[in-house]
């Protein structure tokens, strides 16, 4: 890791640590906590990048994911049997399979299991956005509306947009480096509005190194954007 990710690592926990920052019980007994001050991360891999969202104590915070993907794959679940006074019932051990190898193709879903996520909108490039809403259509029960791709899984919404359709609640802009595979600086500019809306509390800068469909190109337009997100959200720019 560099020694600007390890700063800015130390940076994060620190002031998840000891700023004023908790909000709880917004719905039910969920607590949503995350610092009370903006702070960017960056991180090489989905296990990285899980680990510092682990660690840092953040929970259900409406997670705003920019990639090609949806990083949303559910492993294959080990089922297993538990003693009950009427025999056995099954059971997945849910606590084990989190703490198994954490991927690009399923940090979303293991975020969402975990609590961090509370809901997530998936802000995908307008040609990958086109295709999966014209697939989403043929299947029934899919809602597809001017938000967006509407979905739920167990409960925590979902929603596949190409600009931010949310409102001003506090959330995490994660940023894939596979979303400048396919988009270019004017469309993600576009996608995360000039409007104000979008309110990051924390933004993770995700190089998907470990991930075989991400190129070098992509990886380097995010590096480029760091600058300017140091602009727009720390220093108040518009």
């Amino acid at each position: 890791m560099s020694d600007r990710k390890n700063f800015l690592v130390s940076v994060v926990l620190l002031v998840i640590s000891i700023a004023g920052f908790a909000y709880s019980g917004i719905s039910g007994p969920s607590s949503r906590t995350w610092p009370s001050k903006l702070v960017i991360i960056e991180a090489s891999t989905s296990d990285e990048l899980y680990s510092i969202w682990t660690s840092s104590g953040i929970s259900g915070l409406r997670i705003v994911n920019m990639s090609s993907f949806l990083n949303y794959s559910e492993p294959e679940v080990q089922e297993g049997y538990m003693p009950t006074p009427e025999g056995k019932a099954p059971y997945t051990d849910m606590s084990a399979l989190l703490h198994s190898e954490v991927n690009h193709a399923n940090y979303l879903w293991a975020a969402q299991e975990s609590g961090i996520a509370r809901s997530i909108e998936h802000i995908v490039p307008a040609t990958t956005f086109s295709q999966k809403a014209a697939y989403a259509r043929t299947i029934p029960g899919i809602v597809v509306s001017e938000r967006g791709i509407e979905l739920s899984d167990y409960g925590t919404p979902r929603v596949i947009s190409s600009i931010y359709a949310g409102d001003d609640e506090p959330v995490m802009l994660n940023i894939d480096a596979s979303y400048f595979d396919n988009a270019d600086m004017d469309e993600f500019l576009s996608a995360i509005g000039n409007n104000g809306r979008l309110k990051p509390v924390i933004i993770s800068l995700y190089y998907a190194e470990d991930s075989p469909d991400v190129t070098e190109n992509g990886r380097k337009a995010l590096k480029d954007i760091l600058p300017m997100l140091d602009d727009i959200y720390l220093n108040g720019l518009e």
